[in-house]
């Protein structure tokens, strides 16, 4: 019995400091991965709100090009020329 004591010895303290290792790395991108799920958060949310930005910007830019926007455009400047031409 003292010789298999003798024999495992060794395995069973390089198994130990083996499941040391697997578990400091487990640790270790536990830690990572939770730090890459914030910045993946913020990454998303800052996502969001420039997409929010970017549809209201292409929503004003889309309106301002609208034909019904122009005709607008259009008979402004025509009264404003009418007023011009009125006045001198």
């Amino acid at each position: 019995m003292e010789l298999w004591r003798i024999t495992l010895a060794p395995l069973i303290n390089e198994y130990e400091s083996f499941i040391k290792a697997l578990q400091s790395q487990v640790d270790f991108y536990k830690k990572d991965h939770e730090k890459l799920r914030v910045e993946l958060t913020d990454v998303v949310d800052e996502n969001n709100n420039l997409s929010v930005q970017l549809k209201a910007a292409l929503s004003k830019h889309e309106r301002i090009l609208s034909p019904s926007y122009r005709k607008e455009i259009d008979m402004v400047a025509n009264l404003q020329q009418q007023l011009a031409l009125a006045t001198q």
